[in-house]
């Protein structure tokens, strides 16, 4: 058996009225975009330390594990870093 090389990924995904902000592994080096579309037949998305909010960014859950259906998805992106982080990196 082949061991693929993963790496986290934090994102937020919006689904319907709610944010969803969690952790995903992609293999190592892999675009969001490719590793989205890369997951083939799966339905879908495992996604680990998950908050959800609603519209107005209150609080509803969190979990350790969701999985994510890929169908209700609306957007979904890289969380950015901190802006101090940023700031450091400039």
């Amino acid at each position: 058996m082949v061991k693929i090389e993963k790496e986290e990924q934090n994102i937020v995904a919006y689904i319907g009225n709610y944010k969803v902000r969690g952790t995903i592994f992609m293999p190592q080096g892999a675009r969001l975009s490719d590793f989205l579309g890369g997951v083939g037949q799966k339905q879908y998305i495992p996604v680990v330390d998950v908050t959800i909010s609603d519209a107005s960014d209150r609080l509803v859950c969190k979990a350790d594990f969701l999985e994510l259906n890929k169908d209700r998805i609306l957007f979904l992106f890289p969380e950015n870093k901190g802006k101090e982080e940023a700031d450091k990196e400039r």
